[in-house]
């Protein structure tokens, strides 16, 4: 579970902190292109929480898998093609 969310006041997108299950807290931006494509979210920051919140597990999940691929990263960027299958 995030240990904090909030919009982040440069970019359309969610600031989330999650551990890695590693003892290592990583920061992702969530763009609001990935809530409002695959989580159903309004075009409003407090839609993107309600859909973030609502998928949490999920978006949480890829923030994880893109930090542990890139682990030299101080910030993990998920956008809307991190959730398209191929």
């Amino acid at each position: 579970m995030s240990e904090e969310v909030t919009p982040h006041p440069a970019v359309a997108a969610l600031d989330v902190f999650v551990s890695n299950g590693q003892g290592r807290t990583v920061r992702g931006l969530v763009s609001c292109e990935a809530l409002e494509t695959h989580f159903g979210a309004g075009p409003s920051p407090d839609s993107w929480l309600v859909a973030y919140r609502a998928n949490e597990s999920v978006i949480d999940a890829m923030i994880r898998h893109k930090a542990n691929l890139h682990p030299h990263l101080s910030v993990v960027v998920v956008v809307a093609n991190d959730f398209v299958s191929g």
